[in-house]
């Protein structure tokens, strides 16, 4: 499917999905925590199996879709600015959203979700990766990460399968009983080389799912309880010494969406926590 971004430059979505999973990903993973210890030990735990340090304080450097994430854009902008008819290029936008999510995004009321105290629901995990803001991510224990999102005050949880008794088989995580804002986070390395020719690296791969209906930005682009989200990180070093925590994210929604959406974004490493600063979700 061809669309314009909001420069007019032609994009097919699926070429765009296929090569953000090339840059991000890799063709053929090897699975980090299907590995083994040693030879009849056991598996490494995730945090020891990671092919690179995602932990620290990182700040994100807004490049792409500004208006819509630095400001509270006008109702019925889904990405591009509205026209006379309220959407961006006649009756389609940047988000590939079917008839029943253009009727909600366009149905958003402000005042109304500030009355209902709904302020948060750009903040959840659809989202909070969006928002302007610094990260601090940690180690909660061997299989769960913890990402900590000063804006909106967030906490993001992605756990890692783990064995089930000592010495036992990985098993994935069990979902949560009630669906909520950030949902239920399942990570996995995934890795590739490992050689003197190819040195070891990879991305983490996390799927989100279980979560509560919110909005992709602040302007209510809404997202329904049953989207599914695929997210894949990766750090870059450059040879100045910055490193970069480069991040996509595909959101699968049957009730709102045509199609997957996906987006990337970009994080910089930060030297410590002075700029991270947590705050109360806020719209304007």
């Amino acid at each position: 499917m061809i669309r314009r971004n909001a420069k007019g430059i032609l994009m097919n979505k699926n070429l765009i999905f296929a090569a953000a999973l090339i840059a991000i990903a890799s063709p053929s993973p090897v699975f980090a925590q299907g590995g083994r210890g040693g030879r009849g030990g056991p598996p490494p735990t995730a945090k020891a199996a990671a092919p690179f340090d995602v932990t620290g304080y990182w700040t994100s450097v807004v490049t792409e879709d500004w208006h819509v994430r630095m400001i509270t854009a006008s109702k019925g902008d889904f990405g591009s600015g509205p026209n006379t008819e309220g959407l961006p290029f006649g009756r389609d936008g940047n988000i590939p959203y079917n008839a029943e999510g253009t009727r909600a995004g366009k149905a958003w009321d402000l005042a109304k979700d500030k009355a209902e105290g709904n302020v948060c629901k750009s903040f959840g995990a659809g989202g909070i990766m969006r928002q302007p803001s610094h990260l601090h991510i940690t180690w909660q224990d061997d299989y769960t990460l913890k990402m900590e999102i000063d804006n909106g005050t967030q906490t993001r949880l992605v756990k890692f399968a783990r064995p089930a008794a000592q010495g036992g088989a990985l098993t994935k995580p069990e979902p949560s009983a009630q669906a909520s804002a950030q949902g239920d986070s399942v990570g996995e390395w995934i890795i590739k080389g490992g050689t003197p020719a190819w040195p070891r690296g990879g991305n983490l791969q996390v799927v989100t799912s279980n979560v509560t209906a919110g909005y992709y930005w602040k302007n209510g682009m809404p997202y329904s309880d049953k989207t599914k989200l695929t997210e894949h990180f990766r750090v870059i070093k450059e040879d100045n010494g910055d490193e970069w925590l480069n991040f996509s994210l595909m959101s699968e929604d049957p009730t709102y969406l045509n199609e997957p959406w996906i987006s990337t974004y970009h994080f910089k490493k930060l030297a410590d926590g002075s700029k991270f600063k947590p705050r109360p979700c806020a719209i304007d």
